[in-house]
């Protein structure tokens, strides 16, 4: 089993019944590369493919739900999201060590904790400019990010973002209000920080174990 085609609906006794779920861990650990996926299917639930052997996944318009660890610890490559995708659980895509890009669609509202951990191919992530926070560990591990654009729309880093990741530098834009605890702990690439006059709540150990961290630029009212 590699390739597996969901089909739309089911026939039963005379009555055509839509295909709007996977259910979860449908089929976690199951040896499958490739999936079509059925432009009625709504949700995508916890661990459905998990521990797969996927390459690649398109998900439907029609979805809204990407389930937690749904795709986590898989091969997985290219992920193209559809305008529709309202909601990312937790862990979706932890670990999916060979992931590069992605871009998350408009219609993306929640995001949960973890959602790109240890990714440790990650490159780039373009998150939807209605996007209020990024949050816990969202970042965390993803060893070849080694630069990132925070959106400006973003108002709260929460803890552990970046931590552990490859950044180098990082140039915080106007508008972020809060920066949480172990943000950029374990950066040990980091050299250089901007932090802008918004910034209104500092969590502890942000810097911790930054060894190369050199320069932090600050505004004159967080000098003290």
């Amino acid at each position: 089993l590699s390739h597996v085609k969901i089909w739309g609906g089911i026939s039963y006794k005379g009555a055509v019944y839509p295909v709007t779920c996977i259910a979860a861990g449908a089929f976690y650990r199951e040896p499958i590369t490739s999936v079509e996926l059925p432009s009625t299917l709504q949700e995508i639930q916890e661990r459905s493919f998990m521990h797969t052997q996927l390459k690649s996944v398109v998900i439907p318009a029609s979805t809204w739900r990407i389930g937690a660890s749904s795709f986590a610890a898989t091969p997985i490559e290219s992920v193209r999201m559809s305008n529709g995708v309202r909601k990312i659980e937790g862990s979706a895509f932890a670990g999916c060590y060979k992931l590069t890009r992605v871009t998350l669609p408009e219609s993306v509202s929640n995001i949960d904790r973890n959602v790109f951990y240890d990714c440790t191919a990650l490159t780039e992530v373009v998150l939807p400019r209605n996007l209020k926070t990024i949050p816990v560990e969202t970042f965390r591990g993803c060893k070849s990010l080694t630069s990132y654009s925070i959106p400006g729309n973003i108002e709260t880093i929460e803890n552990g973002v970046f931590m552990e990741s490859g950044l180098t530098s990082i140039n915080i834009p106007l508008g972020v209000k809060s920066i949480g605890d172990h943000v950029f702990s374990n950066c040990t690439n980091l050299t250089k920080v901007t932090i802008p006059s918004s910034v209104e709540n500092f969590g502890d150990f942000i810097f911790v174990f930054c060894e190369k961290l050199k320069t932090v630029y600050v505004h004159e009212k967080h000098k003290t």
